[in-house]
């Protein structure tokens, strides 16, 4: 499978060069990282046995060919997913190899600060505006760079309709899902601080939620300290529901952490809420993510989410921020955490403990309880002589009364490993 992906990029470097008539400057690059997933009790009930330990691996080959005067493509091939094929009888998971990125980009338009870009790429805005960064998304962006002032105007193709199999049908498939936006950041001179004000417009058919927010992250001016703050709301209207239904979601995000000046030791807290539909209103009030990706939430442990528990609950454990995952749509999360990094003379060892208190901000229909209980945490990531990653992490879920009457604790956590060259 390696030699058959190496020889498709190889061509693909070839033709793109014959185009040319050039010879680009080419540079190769690869990612891989694999997962062992474990969780025990995800149903709070001691009294019927469930757990499960899985694999996960990601494995991918890039390469970038620069033509010169701004011009360069840039493709990735690679598999992820669940891996546990039996080598004799065939049976059990495996996924293909496919094209997850292939794009070109054209910089210094005219000899200005613009670029443009076309083709399918990962994009990853914020905490929330994520592609799961296994699979990219189709679409054209433009951006504008300087000093101060970033700005990113895009189109994605999130799911095709139609496309060339429909052509000469008559027909022209399904309707498309597009995510329309802008993403601006200004940066302040002589600071860390950056703030991003933004823009998003989803729509399929006659539903078009819209989102407007401001994000800004950085370092302030006092040693050790860092910061993420951010605000979004949802707006327009799904009229493919009778009667038609606004959009009122709102998000809230406010995350610091402080490094002890001359001492390893940094201490944190976050609060992360996601308003929730009130079944006694006309609107909705559940914020959703533009793309359905998951909340990265700083990818403080190498994966997004929150508390390593609380992800072995989410659907497929990617802590998707759509409206039908209920173990993050409608979620209030306070967190408190304290780390602690090691230099053993090969390489950092960071360790750190997390408090998480999860709670639901609006009562559901037949449920009055909201408190879904703390989670306690433990991480350790190792980096060995700058190339290879190793961790660990796992979580002790308490369940509160959202759950239920004398629930039993959950456990959930994963051991990984990851190299990129």
């Amino acid at each position: 499978m390696f030699k058959k992906m190496l020889a498709v990029l190889i061509s693909m470097v070839f033709l793109t060069t014959v185009a040319f008539a050039g010879t680009p400057d080419v540079s190769y690059h690869g990612l891989w990282y694999t997962y062992s997933f474990i969780w025990s009790n995800a149903d709070f009930n001691n009294d019927v046995k469930d757990w499960d330990q899985h694999y996960y691996m990601h494995g991918d080959f890039t390469v970038d060919a620069d033509f010169g005067a701004g011009i360069g493509t840039h493709v990735t091939m690679g598999a992820w997913g669940t891996y546990g094929k039996h080598a004799i009888t065939g049976e059990g998971p495996e996924t293909g190899v496919a094209l997850r990125e292939a794009y070109l980009t054209t910089s210094d338009l005219f000899d200005s600060p613009i670029s443009f870009r076309v083709g399918k790429e990962h994009i990853c805005y914020g905490d929330q505006v994520f592609d799961g960064g296994e699979d990219g998304f189709m679409g054209a962006k433009l951006s504008y760079g300087s000093n101060m002032l970033d700005v990113d105007v895009f189109s994605y193709r999130l799911e095709e309709g139609g496309g060339t199999g429909f052509i000469g049908s008559g027909s022209a498939g399904t309707d498309d899902w597009d995510l329309h936006g802008l993403w601006a950041t200004v940066k302040f001179p002589e600071t860390d601080i950056t703030v991003s004000p933004y823009g998003f417009y989803r729509i399929r058919e006659d539903d078009g939620p819209m989102w407007v927010g401001l994000r800004s992250d950085g370092s302030p001016p006092v040693e050790g300290l860092s910061y993420a703050a951010e605000f979004a709301m949802m707006m327009g209207k799904n009229e493919n529901v009778t009667p038609a239904v606004d959009y009122k979601g709102m998000h809230y995000m406010a995350r610091v952490g402080y490094t002890v000046p001359n001492v390893p030791v940094t201490v944190g807290g976050a609060y992360v809420a996601f308003t929730g539909e009130d079944p006694e209103t006309d609107e909705n009030e559940c914020y959703e993510s533009p793309t359905w990706g998951p909340y990265t939430f700083g990818f403080y442990k190498d994966w997004p989410g929150f508390g390593p528990a609380h992800l072995m609950k989410t659907i497929c454990g990617f802590s998707l921020l759509a409206p039908w995952e209920p173990m993050v749509a409608n979620l209030n999360v306070i967190n408190g955490n304290v780390g602690y990094t090691l230099d053993t003379g090969f390489g950092p060892l960071d360790i750190r403990a997390d408090f998480f208190n999860y709670g639901r901000n609006i009562a559901e229909a037949g449920n009055s309880e909201t408190a879904m209980g703390n989670e306690v945490a433990l991480m350790l990531k190792y980096t060995y002589k700058e190339t290879i990653t190793f961790g660990a992490t796992g979580g002790y879920w308490i369940p509160g009364k959202y759950f239920g009457e004398d629930l039993d604790p959950m456990l959930g956590g994963y051991i990984w490993t990851a190299m990129s060259f």
